[in-house]
């Protein structure tokens, strides 16, 4: 009897292993589900570029804005961390700049940039920019 008492509570004791370890394994599914929600509901990061008159370009992206011309757009969109860069639009854009005002409005192209704006500050002074706070004209 006092062996049979032994294996039922071994057991009782492994069934509730057994469930710990599966509320466990949910409760980790559940929050892997939930990253992906947040992730999915971010917005994409976008870049916008444009061509100053001597063929020189600069760029408004997800790590910084160009304040300087570079020789080609694939090298100042790799600078302003768009590394994965897609158009958005088949011809170029006109957007007002509401940050730099001697920018006024820019005749250039919008892309996306293969990744998200991260959770937290997105102003114009982080590594983490959300352009569509200044450029008038997005809708993307």
């Amino acid at each position: 009897m006092a062996q049979e008492t032994r294996d039922s509570e071994a057991k009782a004791r492994e069934a509730d292993r057994e469930k710990r370890a599966e509320e466990r394994r949910e409760a980790v599914a559940a929050e892997k589900a939930e990253k992906e929600r947040a992730l999915a509901n971010r917005p994409d990061a976008l870049a916008f570029c444009w061509e100053n008159d001597k063929g020189r370009w600069y760029c408004d992206g997800k790590t910084q804005d160009t304040t300087i011309t570079y020789e080609t757009e694939a090298e100042v969109l790799n600078l302003v961390g768009c590394k994965q860069p897609q158009r958005l639009v088949n011809t170029p854009i006109t957007l007002t700049s509401v940050r730099v005002p001697r920018w006024e409005q820019k005749t250039g192209w919008l892309y996306r940039c293969g990744d998200k704006i991260e959770d937290g500050p997105s102003g114009h002074v982080t590594w983490n920019r959300n352009i569509r706070n200044f450029w008038r004209g997005i809708n993307f």
